[in-house]
């Protein structure tokens, strides 16, 4: 790894900044939100689905979570403490009673200024007795999305024809109802735009339509659920529904807290489960059971000779429905699994078992590429695993082996340590066998999948100069198996160092490096194919400042560069933020504008947005234009708020096309429009 010296200057610039206590902002929920959407997809350029995790946290902003009832499961599922924390506050209610305020948490072992500020955001602290034992929430939101440019889908050809049939705006509904804490319903539909409305395909409406029933007990059974669900046991190697864990500035935060079975409210058409679930408790053991029978959308290779799908190159991930073959590739798989896991837990000790068998009705047969010869091929798949936890002191052990049908393994071991609230490190290993095959796994990893990998990552926060952050992490990686854009086995690192500060209570700067190299394909035309090590390197600035307590304004600046052998492709990104919001918080609203540039569209740069309800975006800003969105929340009256977003990109450049294939948008810009009205009863 090679630092130049603004490299060196930037580390002690960071080091020897004096920093200044802060105050609570009134922003701090939209902080947080973007701090934890930027960490669970640090890289950003996966198309990962974040919805599930980040409408939990919205939740627990408007229903925040009573501290002093709230159960292990309740505290895993914020996502912001670790095991060692969660243990120490437990322990602490229980030795002292109710806790009273943000400044008692900073009493308990582990807990510092940042911890307790990110935490306050989804919290309260009301007393036991106080809290409603009969209640009945509902709240149902409704949306819907337009973009004023139209795509060449909905433009008819010389024949009158559009090759997409359906709507032009995309739909968007969500239905919750919450009785007692203990019943528990949701109802969940979208139909993307192109996609057909109560005509064609969709004679029932909507294109895609997901639910839930869920009921909770205290005694033997613990959960039941109807409908769609999320398994999440161990460390995600056979079973974890959902985004799991990946790099991220909060680096040593890598354990995955297996949370057992969660309803699914998403509107990802992939990565669940749908049929029955249910969990109990005997003593010190707990168990799942579930069954699930779903049709998942897959790209049909082969036929029967009555034109009925006889083979699958892959699953279907795209969720889109709009033209003739997205519709004939609708449904086309079915996928059986069951499973079954048991945990027994004794003190600060628990070990788990799991396994798992899937069923498709149809062989899955991907086309025979040199990089895929170890995929998943056939209609059968079996899994076993088995996972542990020990909190020993200030550490957490942790891991999970599996296997799977085929004869491959995976194993993942590591630990978090808390020596002090303010010094706190991690170290985790990985083995991912190529021929290893989850059947709805998502462990941590460099590729995204539990499959064909290996590698050490280790991480470091340090809050020990008074209200100063400073995070860090090396993972050193290869494969055993070359990928589809390399042609040998990929070996890499990625190495992250940022440092957070206030300058004074008003405003408050961090600093991210971010460098990561590794072997792929040559991009340049040569006669002699060959990889080559592709470096990237990333440098961001970001100043925050609250003039006052309804206004916030951002300034950020963050600069790319990959080289490839003699060859720099360069990108820069500047925007600024401005947030209003009245003191009842009846109205509020956020306005950007970004500049961008880049050589090329390896060398784009994400940045995350504020945006509506349940819906999140980190878009890729590349080439040469602008980017500009605005905004706004209005609560009419206590139980109905209205959101409106208008957003628009601009090119430059001479680009006059936007997009490719069907959804290509001929001209240089893309506006669209969002209208949300929630209600709650």
């Amino acid at each position: 790894m090679k630092f130049s010296p603004i490299h060196i200057i930037i580390g002690l610039v960071l080091i020897s900044t004096k920093a200044f206590p802060q105050e609570k902002s009134n922003f701090s929920n939209d902080r947080v939100l973007e701090c934890i959407a930027e960490s669970y997809s640090s890289d950003l350029e996966d198309d990962a689905d974040l919805s599930n995790i980040l409408d939990e946290l919205e939740q627990f902003i408007e229903s925040p979570l009573n501290l002093n009832i709230a159960t292990r499961d309740d505290l895993q599922r914020l996502i912001i403490l670790n095991d060692f924390q969660i243990e120490k506050l437990m322990a602490y209610r229980d030795q002292m009673g109710q806790i009273y305020s943000q400044q008692e948490l900073l009493n308990i072992e582990g807990f510092n200024e940042k911890v307790v500020d990110d935490l306050s955001v989804f919290i309260t602290f009301q007393s036991p007795v106080d809290v409603p034992k009969n209640y009945f929430k509902n709240e149902l939101h409704i949306r819907s999305q337009y973009t004023f440019e139209k795509a060449n889908g909905f433009i008819a050809n010389e024949d009158s024809i559009k090759k997409f049939s359906g709507i032009e705006p995309k739909l968007y509904l969500k239905y919750h109802v919450d009785k007692d804490g203990r019943f528990d319903l949701g109802i969940t539909a979208e139909n993307d735009a192109g996609e057909e409305f109560f005509t064609g395909s969709n004679t029932a409406g909507f294109d895609f339509y997901s639910g839930f029933l869920g009921w909770k007990g205290e005694k033997a059974i613990r959960k039941v659920y109807l409908g769609d669900f999320q398994i999440k046991t161990g460390q995600g190697l056979i079973f974890w529904s959902g985004f799991g864990k990946r790099k991220s500035s909060e680096s040593t935060t890598i354990r995955f807290s297996g949370q057992g079975i969660r309803p699914y409210s998403s509107t990802t058409e992939y990565g669940f489960f749908r049929g029955i679930a249910a969990q109990f408790n005997l003593n010190r053991f707990d168990l799942i059971a579930f069954y699930s029978n779903k049709n998942s959308d897959a790209n049909i290779s082969e036929y029967d000779e009555n034109n009925n799908p006889a083979a699958v190159s892959s699953l279907q991930t795209s969720g889109y429905h709009r033209t003739e073959s997205e519709i004939s590739d609708k449904h086309s798989l079915n996928i059986q699994t069951a499973g079954l896991t048991t945990k027994y837990t004794q003190d600060r000790f628990s070990i788990g078992i799991n396994g798992g068998f899937q069923k498709f009705n149809i062989p899955v047969e991907p086309n025979e590429k040199l990089y895929n010869q170890y995929y998943f091929r056939g209609t059968e798949n079996f899994n076993l695993s088995a996972d542990y936890l020990w909190m020993l002191n200030k550490i957490n052990f942790f891991g999970e082996a599996a296997y799977s049908k085929s004869g491959g393994y995976a194993f993942t071991s590591g630990l978090e340590a808390t020596p002090s609230s303010e010094v706190a490190f991690s170290v985790l290993f990985r083995d991912y066998k190529k021929n290893f095959h989850p059947i709805n796994g998502s462990s941590f990893s460099e590729f995204g999948s539990v499959s064909n990998e290996r590698g050490i990552y280790s991480g470091l926060t340090c809050f020990a100069i008074p209200k100063m952050t400073i995070t860090s992490y090396l993972d050193l990686y290869e494969t055993y198996w070359i990928k589809f854009n390399s042609l040998a086995p990929v070996k890499g690192y990625d190495f992250v160092l940022q440092s957070g500060y206030s300058i004074n209570r008003k405003v408050s700067v961090y600093m991210r490096l971010k460098t990561e190299a590794r072997n792929q394909n040559a991009s340049v035309a040569s006669t002699i194919k060959r990889d080559i090590t592709v470096q990237t390197n990333r440098i961001r600035l970001n100043v925050d400042w609250e003039p006052n307590e309804n206004i916030n304004l951002r300034l950020r600046s963050e600069w790319s560069g990959i080289q490839e052998e003699d060859s720099l492709n360069k990108g820069w990104l500047l925007l600024t933020d401005a947030s209003f919001r009245t003191n009842n918080e009846k109205f509020a609203a956020t306005a950007r504008i970004a500049w961008f540039k880049t050589e090329d569209y390896g060398s784009r740069i994400y940045a995350y947005e504020n945006d509506v309800p349940s819906n999140f975006n980190i878009p890729a800003y590349y080439s040469k234009g602008w980017r500009y969105y605005l905004n706004l929340k209005y609560n009419v009256w206590e139980k109905i708020s209205i959101y409106f977003k208008l957003s628009q990109t601009r090119y430059q450049n001479d680009i006059n096309s936007i997009g490719s294939g069907y959804s290509l948008i001929n001209g240089n810009r893309k506006t669209e429009i969002k209208l949300q009205l929630r209600f709650q009863f």
